[in-house]
This record gives C-alpha cells, structure tokens and sequence, in this order.
C-alpha cells in the first residue's frame, strides 16, 4: 500500500487510516523510523509480549528454560538477529 502525506509546519505527518487499521496502530504507540541515504521508513516494532513468546520457545527447544540469562551468553545477539534491535 502506497500514500503520501504533506509534513506540517512542525514536521509532522498523518499516517492514513487505512494504514492505521491494518497495523492496529492507535494513539500512544510507539513506531520505528529508520533513516538509509534518502529513504525513511517507518515500522511497527515487535511486540515485548510476542518477543517474550519467541525467546519462550526457542528456549524450550534448546532445553534451556531454567537457565538464568546473562549477558554474552548468546541470547542479546539472537534477538539482535532475529528483530534487528536489541529489546
């Protein structure tokens, strides 16, 4: 889905409804915005609730659920990898 929008006065843009409604975004939530060259975007970031679900299972997969996390062991870079950030 393509739009285009007119940045106001203070820098603001309105995301169209339809936009809006299809990622279930409402006021309050935040959003990632990613400057390359001459590109922005902006996307929903993941869900702490979805991400605690994935590592959830990755760990059971790993027989690794009573393992206490910490750091360098392995799981920043996972989710680093796996959602491009640190959450």
């Amino acid at each position: 889905m393509t739009a285009y929008t007119t940045i106001t006065e203070k820098g603001q843009i309105t995301l169209p409804v339809e936009m809006r409604h299809a990622l279930n975004l409402t006021p309050g939530k935040k959003l990632q915005i990613n400057f390359d060259g001459d590109t922005i975007s902006i996307s929903k970031p993941a869900d702490i609730k979805d991400v605690r679900r994935i590592l959830q299972e990755e760990m059971s997969k790993m027989g690794t659920t009573e393992i206490k996390t910490q750091n360098g062991d392995g799981w920043t870079a996972h989710v680093t990898e796996t959602f491009g950030k640190t959450i």
